[in-house]
């Protein structure tokens, strides 16, 4: 149950059985430093390249979090071209450090994951206004589909 946000449980609640349904196609986690919060609001495009700032929750963590956390963050780009260009770019960036590949079941649970921790975010520090509401619902309702979609595997790490 998200703490007053009773129009966002119901999507909340197929977030986690999503998430429980992936859980098992999870797979061994490569542990690193991790951004923590890798998303298009602390990254700058500049001179062709994806730059990332906002260090506050760098830890040594699962890696394919950071990953997937981007792929979360770019359903705010509407231009299917640019988003692959982005994620394309991010890739290699992590690429230059870590060499490794992530399944698709392993990325789907952890964009499903970074869902779930935003709206656990909003209703513990944000007012969960109508609006608010709405929006993170849609969101939500986003990320429901796009792991659900073929168009998930646009975004192949291999």
């Amino acid at each position: 149950m998200v703490r007053g946000a009773k129009n966002i449980n119901p999507v909340f609640q197929e977030l986690k059985q999503l998430l429980a349904a992936q859980e098992d196609r999870d797979g061994e986690c490569l542990i690193g430093i991790c951004h923590g919060d890798a998303w298009l609001g602390n990254a700058k495009w500049s001179d062709g390249r994806a730059v990332l700032f906002d260090f506050e929750y760098a830890r040594v963590g699962p890696v394919v979090y950071d990953i997937a956390s981007f792929i979360w963050s770019l359903q705010e780009v509407r231009d299917n071209d640019l988003q692959l260009a982005l994620f394309k770019n991010f890739v290699q960036g992590y690429r230059s450090v870590y060499d490794v590949s992530f399944d698709e079941g392993a990325l789907k649970a952890n964009v499903l994951r970074r869902e779930i921790h935003n709206i656990e975010f909003l209703s513990t520090h944000i007012a969960m206004s109508s609006e608010v509401q709405v929006a993170a619902t849609e969101l939500a309702k986003a990320t429901c589909a796009l792991v659900q979609s073929d168009r998930f595997l646009e975004f192949s790490w291999h």
